[in-house]
């Protein structure tokens, strides 16, 4: 290879890692304006996930799915499933829910099993949050979320510690295995840390996790465009384990992000709004 070419090679590989990392995020802030809901009957059960659809919140437990109104008193309860995983799945060792994602007719839970074996996911009627059907069985260890990019029919999922990769599904297609896709961007040797949720908006994937082993912070903004880290924030819930996360578009045409969190092992759950600056 000439020297010039060597040269050309090195330019374009340090223009595409600057474009990679230059990308807008679509906050450059979060707001320091919160509200927290307390919101009780998750005992035994510690809250883990969290939805919105437009019109209901969805909040999951380790074994229970609910659905109230999206207000600042999370009531009334308009759904509950207070068992969520059937007896059938749960003798097959499925016994813990993660952070969930809603379809037009569906909510999308991951499930895991007991002892680090390959979970799945379950799909729920909204209607009546009875299941529908459940996917085949992901190449995965731990499934602590599922997000669904709505717009291309992919549905995406991580480990829950040394988080170097997505993996991704065929969401028109009872969540088949599609690809692992390499994350790129994140300070640790080995990866993200503790991730707990993930939604997607728009062309972006924001993922929450409860580590103080990620320097950035504890929320992350992954492009779907170059799966490259474009923004990190750190938020503080007050002592509370972080879970799941869900975007809501507000009246103005801005966003605002819902955090679910665990205090004292699940006797109290809260949930968290910050409003995201352009």
């Amino acid at each position: 290879m000439s020297v010039f070419k060597l040269i050309l090679s090195f330019f374009l590989l340090f223009l595409l890692v600057s474009l990679t990392f230059s990308q807008e995020a679509p906050c450059s802030s979060l707001s320091n304006e919160t509200f927290t809901d307390k919101f009780f009957g998750f005992f035994g059960f510690s809250a883990q996930g969290i939805s919105f659809d437009g019109k209901l919140l969805y909040l999951s437990g380790k074994n229970m799915l609910r659905a109230v109104r999206a207000d600042k008193k999370l009531s009334p309860t308009i759904l509950e499933n207070s068992f969520a995983i059937p007896s059938n799945l749960l003798q097959e060792g499925f016994d813990h829910i993660g952070d969930i994602a809603t379809t037009e007719d569906y909510i999308i839970a991951p499930v895991e099993k007991r002892n680090y074996e390959p979970p799945s996911f379950l799909a729920y009627r909204k209607s009546n949050l009875s299941i529908d059907f459940i996917s085949p069985i992901t190449p995965q260890k731990h499934a602590p979320w599922v997000a669904i990019d709505m717009n291309n029919g992919i549905a995406y999922s991580s480990e829950f510690d040394n988080v170097t990769y997505l993996y991704s599904y065929n969401a028109s297609s009872h969540f088949s295995f599609m690809e692992r896709i390499a994350l790129q961007g994140y300070s640790n040797a080995g990866g993200l840390m503790n991730v707990q949720g993930g939604d997607v908006h728009g062309k972006y994937l924001f993922l929450s996790t409860n580590s103080g082993q990620n320097p950035e912070g504890n929320v992350f903004i992954v492009s779907l465009e170059t799966f490259a880290i474009v923004a990190t924030f750190n938020i503080d819930l007050f002592g509370g384990e972080m879970e799941g996360v869900t975007v809501i578009e507000d009246s103005d045409s801005g966003i605002s992000l819902g955090f679910v969190s665990n205090t004292a092992v699940g006797v109290v759950s809260r949930v968290y709004w910050l409003r995201c600056k352009p």
